[in-house]
This record gives structure tokens, sequence and C-alpha cells, in this order.
């Protein structure tokens, strides 16, 4: 380490898996929310009224839009989902997603369940009123939609503070944290993100040096602990 920078190279992770286009966004959701692939059972039920409203929005039928909802609307799943689906949460995503295509397949294929989401519409206030812009709250829905199926909007908000208390102002964390890793805006500070600054610390690095790797690198917040202990520090 030199002038309170550390340069860090990272073990054991190809470069590919840590650009952020390919970032997992480390959120544990039950599998069941957010697969793509698995069959859908087929829904023997007459869609809604809001089905066929929202499946005239989206382009698609009513018939593949229900298929697509049936597996998150029986009222068992333990993710704040509603039983119904919303035209308002259409509506806002429509605000943020100028792209009908790409807003069909999300809603039909990617992440049907954020029509249903209880908690989409605070993940957006809360997001923008932090400053995220438009185009990035458009980017996030695209590419990290579960982060809009976490309640816990208040550990977003510490971890948020945690950054700032690293170092980092806001739009540093804006541009270059959360949109590499929104997957952090999830995690505990005191169980998840504190031990892996400490761990940093003990490698050797001083508070400039480890707010220093942290921009450059978001993902050294998430990743496994025991990839964070095969890092190698040159100067």
């Amino acid at each position: 380490c030199t002038g309170g920078r550390c340069q860090v190279k990272i073990v054991g992770i190809p470069a590919s898996q840590r650009h952020y286009k390919r970032a997992a966004l480390l959120v544990r959701l039950p599998s069941r929310a957010v697969s793509e692939t698995a069959p859908h059972p087929v829904s023997k039920q007459r869609p809604s009224n809001n089905i066929l409203v929202a499946a005239q929005e989206l382009g698609c039928t009513p018939e593949q839009l229900q298929l697509a909802l049936t597996p998150y609307m029986d009222n068992t799943s333990p993710l704040p989902l509603d039983s119904s689906i919303s035209l308002s949460n259409l509506q806002l995503l429509r605000e943020y997603i100028s792209d009908r295509d790409a807003l069909a397949h999300l809603c039909t294929t990617r992440a049907p369940w954020l029509l249903l989401s209880q908690e989409l519409s605070s993940w957006v206030s809360f997001l923008q009123h932090y400053g995220l812009p438009h185009g990035h709250q458009e980017y996030l829905l695209l590419s990290s939609p579960q982060l809009y199926l976490s309640s816990d909007i208040f550990r977003a908000g510490q971890a948020l503070m945690f950054l700032q208390s690293l170092g980092l102002d806001q739009q540093e964390i804006i541009d270059q944290v959360i949109l590499q890793c929104p997957g952090i805006l999830c995690m505990d500070v005191e169980g998840d993100l504190q031990p892996r600054v400490d761990t940093l610390r003990l490698m050797g690095m001083d508070d400039m040096s480890i707010r220093t790797a942290i921009y450059d690198e978001p993902l050294l917040l998430v990743m496994d602990m025991e990839h964070l202990a095969t890092m190698s520090l040159g100067g």
C-alpha cells in the first residue's frame, strides 16, 4: 500500500464474473421467486379483469400472463406478494421502462412477481429519494428485479449510511456501488458488511485504502468470506 491506495487482486474469481453486468444480486430468495426456467403449472382459473387489462398493455395473451403469475398467487409464498395483480405496479413499471418489449419480457418471463409485489412502489420511492436517476432505476429493474422484492428498506438505509461512513460520497455510491452491486442494499451491516471491512483491515489496509478498494470493486462487500480470505494485495 502506498499513498493511501492498495492495488487489489481478487484471486479465484474470473474477471467476467466481476463485471457489473454479470454480477449476481446475491439476495437469497426462495427458488420459486427467481426461477426463469422452472415449468409452471397450468392454471384452470379464468383470467381476472386485471390480468385482461395488463395483458393488453403488455402485448401478450391473458393466458400467457396468468400462466406466468400462477406460481406466485396461491397465498403460500413467504415473500411480500399479493394474491392478485396490481395495475398500479404495472403503471409504475411503465413509467420507468420505455421499451415495451423489455417490459413484457420482465413481466411475463424475467420477474412476473413484480406485478404482485407489495414492496415495489416503496423501493422505487426510496431509491428515487436517495438520488437514483430515472435511467438507473430502469437498469436495476431490468437487471436486478430481486432487489425490489426485499421488504427491508430500513436495512438498505443502514447499508447506505455504512458506505458513507467509509468515505464514499452519495454520487459515488449511486454511480459505482449500487449499479455494480445492488445486493449490498440487502445486506446487514453488523452481520455482513462490517466483518468484511474488518477482514480488509486485518490484511493491512487503512481506511483510505478500504474506501478506494470498495469504490473500485464493490463486490468485495458481498464476496463469500472464503473468497475474501484468498485475496492478495500488491503495492
